[in-house]
């Protein structure tokens, strides 16, 4: 993983140094935003944000890396999450890492409203009625595994481990 600073530089061994919280530069813009941005300048699918620094990112698609980091809650409790799609699944996996807000170019209704609900700040591009599969006509397999079930987050990460499980044929 490369190591960004809040200017989207990348910082190598001489310039380590933390952003100085007191620099205007640095408060003009906030953690979300800095997600927003690496996301769209960097080819990532997934960024996570705290205190200026990136302490995840993948280009991986899908799902998947959004629950890797989930699966590692503690690390990003009160970070900020830029994705490139965000449903209900992933909206479910957000609340359960505690993150304070999410950006993302599409994002569904239940998503919001379910992200909205608990307090969790939000910046979508637009906003759809449902996520679907990579050939854009039908659900996301995640949409559905997730649609039966409320909003409990901890509900919500059995569903979705309990579909990479069949999915990959993951015997316990």
């Amino acid at each position: 993983m490369e190591n960004f600073n809040r200017d989207g530089l990348i910082m190598d061994d001489k310039n380590m140094d933390a952003p100085d919280p007191d620099d205007e530069e640095f408060l003009d813009l906030d953690d979300l935003h800095f997600a927003r941005d690496v996301l769209h300048n960097c080819n990532f699918s997934i960024i996570i944000v705290k205190d200026g620094a990136l302490l995840y990112t993948s280009k991986e698609s899908g799902i998947l890396p959004l629950f890797h980091a989930a699966l590692s809650a503690g690390d990003y409790i009160d970070t900020y999450v830029a994705d490139k799609v965000i449903g209900k699944a992933a909206a479910l996996l957000l609340l359960y890492m505690k993150v304070a807000g999410v950006y993302t170019p599409v994002m569904s209704k239940d998503a919001l409203r379910i992200l909205k609900d608990r307090g969790v700040r939000v910046d979508a591009d637009k906003i759809v009625e449902l996520i679907t599969d990579k050939s854009g006509n039908a659900p996301c397999p995640l949409e559905i595994a997730v649609k039966v079930i409320g909003d409990d987050p901890w509900e919500g990460l059995a569903a979705i481990a309990n579909h990479f499980k069949e999915r990959f044929n993951i015997d316990e």
